[in-house]
């Protein structure tokens, strides 16, 4: 239950410093999955959700071609970045009259600007954004009947989860929004349930990545809602990888196809650009090494999913063959000092260097010669095709879609072992052959353009939302 996972967050520094027990952790959840799905006990708790939902579900008025997109925040991470290029992109959609409005609710922004990292850029951008409970409640009140309804909904959600969606109901009742479109799992289920309470004609859920029990976030709660809201005709789900679409209708029991794959979007003529040679020499400069040594980075959240000790153990292989060779890392989060010491351990030690979080993506990447992910699992890593976009060849694992934003041999190559050296001989392959690497800065833009642009990921949403032409 969700009261022992709380009683067990102590343990949460463990298993984010031990490989181990990482997949302790993960064997776990996919025992509690299977024990939670016996036939007859997850029968009975899916029918007693869905007659729940369905006594206080309610349809309202909605307002033609409103939309209003949910996420807890403005963090650091892909679905915000695509968050955004979605807000932009159907604000540029409402130029015709399928799209009244487009607005982002968030939860309350900590001043510590913990979930705030694309704010600057939200403004900048000049999207719409509210904080979810700060606006008017000019939502119609509730009879008893109906309060009594909706409160047993409620109770079969996790605390925080309940209040969450309590909290969206009365949103989206005075909202009276056409679609609401909720991103991310825990914040899916909660403006799902909310969506059907307050009579949302079109919810889509949108998930980002490989199915949950693979995850920290994974909870016992998801699995039972998810196949719940699934069964309403209004509700929608959504990927961004083939990969984690069939992911999550085996972990779910769904038809193949009941998931529908929207592929990552973006405009990044004028927004990304290789950095001046000057700029690369400089940054060089500063990272060392021989001039005319070949620079090796990646830029990556330091959490167990990315698996940075793999990528300090390919470093290792490719720096005995290339003993010239630095490497430079920029990104964040609690596994860095365990990435620190093991990278000292392997004999990396000044060669190795972690860029801050703030620094220059464009410019790193700018002065990359290989770029390398060794994520165990991804939705559509976003920093691939960035790469890919300046004309940085690419070396990933197959990491559920990571694969799939890779023509492989062509703009970069694919490993499915998951081992340092095959991963490292992939990379010594590329810095070895300048015609491939050649080839694949040519191959790279064409393909994030025509498979990867804005327009084509807004025009699919727009269908999902039924408001296509």
């Amino acid at each position: 239950s969700d009261r022992l996972l709380t009683l067990l967050a102590p343990l949460g520094d463990l298993y984010l410093r031990s490989e181990w027990v990482q997949a302790l952790g993960g064997a776990a959840a996919r025992t509690a999955e299977r024990l939670g799905a016996w036939p007859a006990r997850e029968r009975r708790r899916r029918l007693a959700l869905a007659r729940a939902l369905a006594l206080a579900h309610a349809a309202q008025p909605a307002v033609q071609g409103r939309v209003l997109l949910v996420n807890l925040g403005l963090s650091a991470g892909g679905a915000e970045r695509q968050i955004l290029a979605t807000l932009t992109g159907l604000a540029a959609a409402g130029i015709e009259p399928r799209v009244e409005s487009a607005t982002l609710l968030v939860s309350a922004l900590p001043a510590d600007g913990s979930r705030s990292f694309y704010l600057p850029e939200a403004r900048r951008l000049a999207v719409a954004l509210a904080e979810i409970g700060a606006g008017p409640d000019s939502a119609p009140a509730l009879s008893p009947e109906r309060a009594r309804a909706e409160a047993a909904v409620l109770a079969y959600l996790p605390a925080k989860l309940a209040r969450l969606a309590g909290e969206l109901r009365r949103e989206f009742a005075w909202r009276r929004p056409q679609v609401v479109h909720a991103w991310q799992d825990s914040t899916a289920i909660a403006a799902g349930v909310a969506g059907l309470l307050a009579g949302v004609p079109r919810i889509v859920l949108g998930a980002r990545n490989m199915a949950p029990p693979a995850f920290l976030y994974w909870r016992p709660c998801l699995r039972p809602w998810y196949r719940v809201l699934a069964e309403f005709p209004g509700v929608a789900l959504v990927n961004n990888s083939a990969a984690g679409a069939a992911d999550y209708a085996r972990w779910l029991g769904l038809a193949p196809g009941r998931i529908q794959v929207i592929r990552n979007g973006f405009a990044l003529e004028g927004q990304l650009a290789r950095t001046s040679a000057a700029e690369v020499a400089s940054l060089r400069r500063a990272i060392g090494g021989p001039e005319g040594a070949p620079l090796v980075g990646s830029i990556f959240r330091y959490w167990p999913e990315k698996r940075p000790l793999l990528w300090a153990r390919m470093a290792a292989a490719v720096a005995r063959a290339r003993p010239a060779a630095p490497f430079a890392l920029l990104g964040w989060g609690p596994l860095q000092r365990a990435l620190e010491t093991l990278a000292r351990r392997l004999g990396l030690g000044p060669r190795l260097h972690l860029l801050p979080a703030e620094a220059d993506i464009a410019r790193l990447l700018s002065a990359l010669d290989v770029f390398v992910l060794t994520s165990r699992a991804e939705g559509t890593p976003n920093v691939i095709l960035e790469a890919q976009y300046l004309g940085v060849p690419v070396v990933t694992t197959q990491a559920g879609g990571a694969a799939e934003c890779v023509a492989d041999g062509v703009s970069g190559w694919v490993d499915r072992t998951d081992t340092p050296d095959a991963i490292g001989s992939l990379v010594l392959r590329a810095l070895a052959d300048p015609d491939a690497r050649a080839r694949a800065a040519e191959h790279g833009p064409r393909l994030v353009r025509s498979r990867f642009g804005q327009a084509r990921m807004i025009a699919e949403t727009l269908a999902v939302y039924g408001l296509g032409r």
